[in-house]
C-alpha cells in the first residue's frame, strides 16, 4: 500500500515538473528562430529571461525581440533600464501589457508605465490617474473613462484603449464633457423659499406632576435660505431655516390638577442634506440633519389645583437647544421646485421656571413635522 501512495506521489510531482516547462519559440534581434522547452524565470513579477530544461540554460533578453508560447505573443520591453519579457494583450497606439500579474500601458510619448490597482477595493479596479494621462487626446476615450471611473476593471480599461486606437490623436488635450460640465457650474446657488407645515407635538409632565401628557398638532410658517453647492456633483446642499409656530391653548386635567398650557414658539435651524438619486426627473429624495434653537420662552404652563389646599403654580418654559432627524425630497411641478421634509425631533427636557415662588421643574418633549416649502 505505501508503495502505491508512494508511486502516485512521485508520478503527480514528474507531471507537476514538466508542467512548468513549455514549448517556447524565441525570436531574435537578428530574425533567427529558437525553439526550445523552457520557463519564466522572475524579478518579483517581471520575466527577466527563460530557463531552458535542456542543460538549464538561463536565456536573457538582450539580443530577443518577442517570444511565442502556444498562441500568446511576449514582446521585449525596456522597463527601468533593464529588458523583460511582457504579454500583449493589446497592440496600437496605445498598447496594454501584462507581466506576472500587473498591468501596463505604453504609447509613444509616454513609454511604458505600470497601471497601479486601486488597494482600497476588493475586485481588481484600476486607478484612473495614470490611464487618463494616456488618452486625454481623444474626448471619446475620456467620456468613457469618466463613465467608468469608478468600476475601471479590465474589460473596461481595454474598451477604452480600443476606442483610442481609432481615434483621431492629432487634436490637443480633450477633457471628459462631465468634467467641463462641472467646471462651468457655479460654485454655489443661493434659493430662498416659503414655508408651510403642521407639527405633532408631544408634551410628559409625568416626571414634575405625575400627570400624563398629551399631542397637540400646531400649525406653522417660516422662510428657508438653501445653498446649493458644487459639492459631491450638487448632492450637498446646506440650508438655514425659521419657522413661526401659532399660539395654541389646551387643558389637561387630572384628579387633583387643571394643567392649562399656552404654547407657542419660534424655531431656528441650520443643517445640510444629501441626495440619495434621482427616481425620476421629478423626485429627487434627501436625507439629512438640523440643529439649532427652539425659542419657547412666550409659553407657559399653569397648574391650578382643583382644591383649596393644595397651591397652585405659574411657570414660563425655557429656551431649548434642539436637533431633527430630516428625510425629504425635492419635487420638480411645472418649472418649480417644491421641498417636501419630515422633520423628526427627538425627546429633550426643558425647564419649567417659577418665578415667584422660586420653583423649577422640567418637562419633556419630541416632535414630528411636515414641511412644504416653496423654492424661488
Amino acid at each position: 500500500m505505501k508503495n502505491v501512495i508512494f508511486l502516485i506521489i512521485f508520478l503527480f510531482c514528474l507531471n507537476s515538473y514538466s508542467q512548468e516547462f513549455k514549448n517556447i519559440t524565441i525570436i531574435k534581434s537578428d530574425k533567427t528562430e529558437i525553439k526550445t522547452l523552457g520557463t519564466f524565470v522572475y524579478e518579483d513579477d517581471l520575466i527577466k529571461g527563460i530557463k531552458t530544461k535542456k542543460n538549464n540554460l538561463l536565456i536573457s533578453f538582450q539580443d530577443v525581440n518577442k517570444v511565442f508560447i502556444n498562441k500568446e505573443t511576449y514582446l521585449v520591453k525596456n522597463y527601468k533600464f533593464k529588458k523583460y519579457l511582457f504579454l500583449k494583450i493589446i497592440n496600437g497606439n496605445l498598447s496594454l501589457y501584462k507581466d506576472k500579474k500587473n498591468y501596463y500601458l505604453e504609447n509613444n510619448e509616454l513609454g511604458l508605465k505600470n497601471i497601479k490597482k486601486d488597494e482600497k477595493r476588493l475586485q481588481f479596479v484600476f486607478k484612473t490617474g495614470e490611464v487618463s494621462l494616456f488618452i486625454n487626446k481623444c474626448k471619446a476615450a475620456t467620456n468613457e473613462l469618466y463613465n467608468k471611473r469608478k468600476s475601471l476593471i479590465l474589460s473596461n480599461l481595454k474598451k477604452i484603449i480600443n476606442i483610442y486606437n481609432t481615434c483621431d490623436t492629432s487634436s490637443k488635450i480633450q477633457f471628459a464633457d462631465e468634467v467641463i460640465k462641472e467646471s462651468n457650474r457655479p460654485k454655489e446657488k443661493v434659493k430662498f423659499g416659503l414655508s408651510f407645515g403642521l407639527m405633532k407635538l408631544k408634551t410628559d409632565y409625568n416626571q414634575p406632576f405625575s400627570i400624563e401628557g398629551s399631542d397637540k398638532n400646531f400649525t406653522f410658517v417660516g422662510g428657508k435660505v438653501y445653498i446649493f453647492s458644487n459639492i459631491f456633483q450638487e448632492k450637498l446642499d446646506a440650508n438655514l431655516s425659521i419657522d413661526y409656530f401659532f399660539r395654541k391653548n389646551y387643558q389637561i386635567n387630572d384628579i387633583d390638577y387643571y394643567i392649562k398650557n399656552s404654547t407657542q414658539f419660534t424655531k431656528l435651524t441650520i443643517g445640510a442634506n444629501y441626495t440619495i438619486n434621482n427616481i425620476s426627473k421629478l423626485i429627487t429624495p434627501y436625507f439629512g440633519i438640523s440643529g439649532g434653537l427652539l425659542l419657547s420662552s412666550n409659553s407657559s404652563v399653569k397648574l391650578i389645583s382643583k382644591y383649596l389646599d393644595l397651591p397652585s403654580r405659574h411657570y414660563t418654559l425655557s429656551n431649548e437647544l434642539i436637533y431633527n432627524i430630516n428625510v425629504g425630497s425635492y419635487i420638480y411641478l411645472l418649472n418649480q421646485k417644491i421641498d417636501l421634509i419630515f422633520e423628526y425631533q427627538p425627546k429633550i427636557n426643558t425647564k419649567l421656571s417659577d418665578s415667584i415662588n422660586l420653583h423649577n421643574n422640567s418637562s419633556s418633549f419630541s416632535s414630528l413635522s411636515f414641511k412644504l416649502s416653496y423654492i424661488f
